[in-house]
């Protein structure tokens, strides 16, 4: 299978390395996964980078993607943001007190004593002799191959404060040997409101920022929710801009911080993207045939200068999409057949 089966060819164009410094945002629902859209953006930079420049060979060429082996060569790199995430924290408010549980242990045998009645009688258990134990060293397995190879070790998430998750990201970059670096953050709004104190959209923001920042890092792809509950304060902000006459007063203050914190920081990646991908259902509900829509628009930030690096004419689209039980994906223009 050749990238032009992995990558559908309606979404080559927006889904190839983006223009040094940009920002691309990927939005989706509970629905309508947006998975398949990262794991192309991976093969694009990774498996499809390297056919072109000739230096693809083996699984990269034919098969796929080997990550293991990409980051092995220092090409790839992961980082786990959830399951130690909130570790630290949680030990800190589980961990009882060991001075009151002493006192509550001895109050409670306090008043449960029994009074006592007198010596137990002395029981002697038999006795019996030892039996010689015989302890044998474990086999020493060697390893398969000429070359043994070593094991890496996954950076993980322990802290969910800023400085400690962009310290944890740019060492994961540092320790890559390829200089122009495709970042993709999944669901960085996580941290609105699952810290203490909570994380504002504006430091989430300037975290963005910091990080697009780092002369290691090409561009940025980010991954963010855009269910209907996330967009409602975005959405009654514009109609009541619209219904006063360019005068915008509506604030979204009747929704809860969530979702107004969710829209904030959705529409100020907008604003700072130069283009937007967005998967949804259709309009007319579920189908058997049809995974979902996918939508292309320009970001605030578009300009010609992405066409020129791209070497194409970039347009904005809307599509129909399909995704196999195998992984593969199938993408169709309305009145078109997906078959």
């Amino acid at each position: 299978m050749n990238a032009s089966e992995r990558i559908p060819p309606l979404l080559a164009s927006y889904i190839a390395l983006p223009c040094p410094g940009s920002l691309g945002l990927v939005t989706s629902t509970v629905s309508t996964t947006a998975n398949w859209v990262l794991l192309r953006y991976l093969y694009a930079a990774l498996g499809g980078h390297a056919q072109s420049t000739g230096a693809a060979e083996g699984s990269e060429a034919g098969d796929g993607v080997d990550l293991g082996r990409l980051e092995q060569q220092g090409r790839f790199a992961f980082v786990d943001g959830l399951n130690n995430l909130f570790t630290a924290s949680l030990v800190a408010v589980q961990r009882p007190n060991p001075s009151s549980a002493l006192s509550s242990r001895t109050t409670t045998s306090s008043r449960s004593a029994l009074p006592v009645r007198g010596p137990a009688p002395s029981r002697t258990p038999p006795t019996r002799q030892p039996l010689p134990v015989t302890r044998t060293p474990p086999p020493q397995l060697k390893p398969l191959g000429d070359t043994p190879q070593q094991a890496t070790s996954t950076p993980t998430l322990t802290s969910p404060t800023l400085a400690s998750i962009q310290d944890t990201i740019t060492h994961a970059i540092a320790s890559l040997t390829t200089k122009n670096v495709l970042l993709i953050l999944d669901t960085p709004s996580l941290l609105l409101h699952t810290t203490n104190p909570p994380i504002t959209t504006p430091q989430l923001t300037s975290f963005l920022l910091t990080l697009r920042a780092n002369p290691r890092v090409h561009s940025i792809i980010t991954a963010i929710p855009a269910d209907t509950p996330f967009l409602a304060p975005a959405e009654d902000v514009a109609v009541a801009h619209l219904h006063n006459n360019g005068q915008n007063s509506g604030s979204g203050s009747g929704f809860e911080p969530l979702a107004r914190d969710n829209a904030a920081f959705m529409v100020s990646l907008a604003h700072m993207a130069k283009w937007v991908l967005s998967c949804r259902m259709l309009g007319t509900g579920w189908a058997e045939d049809v995974s979902g829509v996918v939508r292309v628009t320009r970001g605030g930030c578009a300009d010609e200068d992405d066409e020129e690096y791209r070497g194409d004419e970039v347009k904005e689209g809307e599509w129909l999409y399909h995704v196999s039980g195998d992984a593969s994906v199938k993408v169709w223009g309305r009145g078109e057949s997906g078959r």
